[in-house]
């Protein structure tokens, strides 16, 4: 039976015979998850030939916890990869992620499973748990059945005060960026519910403004995240086309709640202000489109936004500035 062990204890070399990745951490879980695959796969040898993924798309119910067929074929088919022998190697990994979408029989058949996993394999399951939604029994219940079944069972959540310094210090030895000490702590006081996306990207974002130079607390009052802005700061930025700088302010608004149809409306009328007539015409369908996606879609504001600032970096470049 496994206990369940923070992501930054957790033992990922050699690689178990079976693991549960399971957390609302999504940052934290895409990184162990490459930990635990560069445990498998040293230098990426084999990688290739001995790595099947498999995910759970969507919670799709037949029954009473009966699974529909896309949900079982998803999972008969990662066992399946499971019992079939390495080549040109020892060792076949397979990722099965989005198991929280699985209906109990699903969850029942891997955690059979688990008890009997080939030697000359490994199973990865990813849990991703909606840190605003609260866990209901039976969900919970697998969950555990699950990380008690796998020989390894990690858990990622949002590190906090001294792990969540700790974590930005490490990150920040890992990306070659000179980080003060005392910058960390200021970056995670300035950003306390930020995902650990959000300070990666902050990290890169600073590294950039501060140039060769070593990163202090001041500039990140200076260059960070942490202070406010307005939409019409990140809009004046993205239409000059300084991504790096609008992506910056486009984090802090997004951390602070502020409306993606407001931001848009800045961008808007920032158009509408700075560019001539002609060059408003080729920019224009790509604001309708991310209109019509915050409205009509589920795509993240982040996602539609970067895409428009991208769109902004390019459009500059090529026409020599608004």
């Amino acid at each position: 039976m496994a206990r369940p062990v923070g992501a930054s204890a957790a033992k990922t070399s050699p690689l178990p015979p079976s693991c549960l990745i399971d957390g609302s951490e999504a940052h934290l879980a895409r990184e162990t998850l490459e930990r635990l695959l560069a445990g498998a796969f040293p230098g990426g040898e084999g990688r290739d030939l001995n790595l099947d993924r498999f995910a759970v798309e969507s919670r799709a119910v037949a029954g009473d916890g009966e699974e529909s067929g896309a949900t079982s074929d998803v999972v008969g088919a990662a066992i399946g990869a499971a019992q079939t022998m390495p080549f040109i190697g020892d060792r076949r990994v397979v990722v099965l992620d989005g198991v929280d979408r699985l209906a109990t029989d699903g969850w029942k058949r891997l955690s059979a499973f688990l008890a009997d996993v080939p030697p000359t394999s490994s199973v990865i399951l990813i849990w991703r748990r909606d840190p605003d939604k609260k866990e209901g029994v039976r969900a919970k219940t697998a969950r555990e059945s699950l990380g008690n079944a796998a020989a390894l069972w990690i858990v990622c959540e949002p590190p906090s005060g001294a792990e969540l310094v700790s974590w930005i210090r490490r990150r920040a030895e890992e990306k070659h960026i000179r980080l003060a000490p005392e910058a960390a702590s200021r970056l995670a006081d300035a950003n306390p519910e930020a995902s650990l996306g959000t300070f990666d990207r902050e990290l890169e974002r600073l590294s950039t403004w501060a140039g060769d130079a070593p990163i202090g607390a001041a500039d990140v009052e200076v260059g960070g995240a942490g202070r406010r802005h307005t939409p019409f700061q990140f809009a004046e930025a993205a239409v000059r086309g300084a991504p790096a700088e609008a992506l910056r302010i486009l984090d802090g608004l997004l951390l602070h709640k502020e409306s993606p149809e407001f931001i848009l409306y800045a961008l808007t009328q920032a158009c509408r202000t700075a560019l001539p007539p002609a060059r408003r015409k080729t920019v224009w369908p790509a604001l309708v489109k991310a209109d019509r996606e915050i409205k009509r879609t589920q795509k993240p504001p982040a996602v539609i936004f970067e895409q428009l600032v991208g769109r902004f970096a390019g459009f500059v470049l090529r026409r020599g500035g608004p």
